[in-house]
């Protein structure tokens, strides 16, 4: 499980996930997370150009929130938030440098990262702990990409590069 954060705590009192835990990144930042967000927004003011919009998803949030909708804005400013907060567990625990962040609400483009960018940068306002750990270019979006092979890439190119210079390619025969 190892670089699935979707299961990472991010708030204590929200929703409930299937894993069992309440709050975990998938359940307020995945797609159908998006959605319900937006859908229970809607339902407190529906003054949205996604009023009427049914069924209503992550990508329609974030067309809405590109073309400057109040309501599809903060919804997209609320994940980008949460996103922020993983990332910077991550990073400080495991003194990452690079998040590869993919799958389909990525797929949104700078609608869906700007937000996450936007709220990096208020932590490294805030401190100078998070202005150090960090740094301008930490996260990577990969949209059309499989994340996971993508990091099995990076760890077998890391292991390579770490390999002794004397070490070539060899064929193993059947004999």
């Amino acid at each position: 499980m190892a670089g699935e954060i979707g299961h990472i705590v991010v708030d204590a009192n929200g929703p409930a996930c299937p894993c069992g835990l309440r709050g975990c990144l998938e359940t307020l930042a995945a797609g159908p997370a998006i959605a319900r967000r937006a859908m229970e927004a809607l339902a407190a003011d529906a003054r949205s150009s996604l009023a009427g919009v049914d069924p209503l998803d992550a990508a329609d949030v974030y067309e809405a929130a590109a073309a400057g909708d109040p309501l599809a804005v903060r919804v997209a400013d609320e994940v980008g938030a949460m996103l922020a907060r993983a990332i910077h567990l991550l990073v400080m625990t495991y003194d990452i440098e690079v998040v590869a962040v993919g799958g389909g609400v990525a797929r949104a483009g700078e609608a869906f990262l700007d937000p996450l960018l936007r709220a990096l940068d208020r932590m490294r306002e805030a401190s100078p702990l998070a202005r150090q750990v960090l740094r301008s270019g930490v996260v990577h979006v990969l949209p059309a990409a499989d994340t996971g092979a993508w990091g099995a890439i990076a760890l077998a190119r890391s292991a390579a590069a770490a390999a002794s210079p004397t070490v070539i390619g060899t064929e193993v025969g059947d004999g």
